[in-house]
């Protein structure tokens, strides 16, 4: 088995199968691994390059949903350890084991922690504040504002949120965060 197909198959059972379930089957495909557990079978690829210190994966289900929720974002350690980034407790227990650079955990935060629709971070125009990053000693403390685009279930509509984050984190120690909506309305103009 390869390595991928491995790490896939680690993932899928530690982290999105329920207790006492057991990964039955894991396949290449070109579009990741597919790992089947007894009732669902997800779909696991890696996302982008390795970042320093660990490597990021997704594992998003293989069916068709429109639109696509964000998939689950694994990130893996060189030991093999691994944390589920969607869920609080395992983005907290990244931080305090991984601790990457602050432009990365807004890019994770945005992704993972918002939601159904996932975000990404909104950079530096006449509109948004840049990412603004204060470190002092182990201190790290993020401002950013992130953008998603989600779906509104009475109107069938693409909704856009605009979200402000603020991000306190001590380097070895705990991260915490809080989120304030700034903006939400239909989208409007050309999709896709």
């Amino acid at each position: 088995m390869s390595e991928l197909n491995e790490t896939a198959r680690t993932i899928v059972g530690r982290h999105l199968l329920d207790a006492g379930e057991d990964v039955e089957d894991v396949q290449e495909r070109s579009d990741g691994v597919r790992v089947d557990g007894r009732y669902l079978s997800w779909i696991v690829a890696r996302a982008g390059t390795p970042y320093a210190g660990f490597e990021l994966y997704e594992v998003a289900l293989d069916e068709d949903q429109d639109p696509p929720p964000v998939p689950h974002g694994i990130a893996v350690l060189a030991d093999g350890e691994s944390f589920h980034l969607n869920d609080p407790a395992g983005f907290r227990s990244f931080w305090s084991r991984a601790g990457p650079d602050a432009e990365v955990v807004a890019e994770l935060l945005a992704r993972y922690q918002s939601g159904d629709n996932g975000a990404r971070v909104l950079g530096a125009d006449e509109r948004w504040p840049p990412l603004l990053v204060e470190e002092a000693g182990d201190s790290v403390r993020l401002r950013f504002c992130a953008a998603a685009v989600g779906l509104d279930p009475a109107s069938l509509d693409d909704v856009m949120r605009i979200t402000e984050w603020n991000v306190d984190a001590t380097r070895g120690g705990p991260i915490e965060w809080t989120t304030r909506l700034l903006a939400s309305g239909h989208r409007t103009g050309p999709t896709g």
